[in-house]
C-alpha cells in the first residue's frame, strides 16, 4: 500500500503462478513472490517473512473450542486436506515429528478448500496470513504449537537481464521495507 501511495503512476501487475522461478526465469514476469526454495543461482532472492501454517476446521468440528493444538496431534486426523503447493513442505514438517499425514483431498485452490471445510469435509492446513482475512462464523482457526511448518517468503528476480525501471523500483523499496522491519525487531 506503502508503494502505491508513494508511486501512484507504476501500474502494478499481480498474477497467481505456482512456478514462480520459472516464471522469473523465462522472462515472463520481472519479479516474484515465492515460498519456494530458489535453485538457480542467477535468480536473485530476499527474504521478505515467514509465514506460518494454521488448521482451518468448521465450527462444529471437535476441535472447535481449542486456540491451539500441537503439530504432533494431528497425526490422529484423518480428514486432513491440502493446498497441493503446501504438501512438500508439511510433508517435511511431518518426516522431521516422525509421522506422515493422509491427505483425503488436495487442490491448488485455496477457495475450493475453505468451502469444503465450510460444509464440515475435514480441516485444512493453511497459511495463517491467508487465515487471518477470513471472517465467516462456521468456520475457526487452530493454531498450531510447537514444531510448526512455516515458509520463508521471499522476492525474486533475475539478476543478469535488464529489468524495467518500474522493476528495479519496486526491489528497492522492498529491501528498504525488509530492512527497516529488521531493525525495528532487533
Amino acid at each position: 500500500m506503502r508503494f502505491r501511495e508513494k508511486y501512484p503512476n507504476i501500474l502494478l501487475k499481480i498474477i497467481d503462478a505456482e512456478d514462480v522461478e520459472n516464471k522469473v526465469l523465462g522472462q515472463r514476469v520481472d519479479i516474484g513472490i515465492t515460498a519456494n526454495p530458489i535453485s538457480d543461482a542467477s535468480v536473485i532472492s530476499t527474504h521478505l517473512y515467514r509465514q506460518d501454517m494454521a488448521l482451518l476446521i468448521h465450527s462444529e468440528h471437535p476441535l472447535a473450542d481449542k486456540s491451539s493444538i500441537p503439530f504432533r496431534s494431528l497425526k490422529q486426523m484423518n480428514s486432513i486436506m491440502f493446498r497441493e503447493e503446501n504438501k512438500s513442505l508439511i510433508d517435511m514438517y511431518c518426516f522431521s515429528c516422525g509421522f506422515t499425514l493422509k491427505s483425503i483431498i488436495e487442490t491448488s485452490s485455496t477457495s475450493v478448500l475453505i468451502q469444503w471445510v465450510r460444509h464440515g469435509l475435514g480441516a485444512a492446513l493453511l497459511p495463517t496470513t491467508l487465515l487471518e482475512s477470513l471472517r465467516d462464523d462456521s468456520l475457526g482457526i487452530v493454531r498450531l504449537a510447537g514444531h510448526v511448518p512455516c515458509w520463508g517468503i521471499s522476492l525474486v528476480y533475475l539478476n543478469s537481464v535488464t529489468i524495467r525501471s518500474s522493476a528495479l523500483i519496486f526491489i528497492k523499496e522492498m529491501n528498504s521495507y525488509v530492512q527497516a522491519v529488521l531493525r525495528a525487531n532487533g
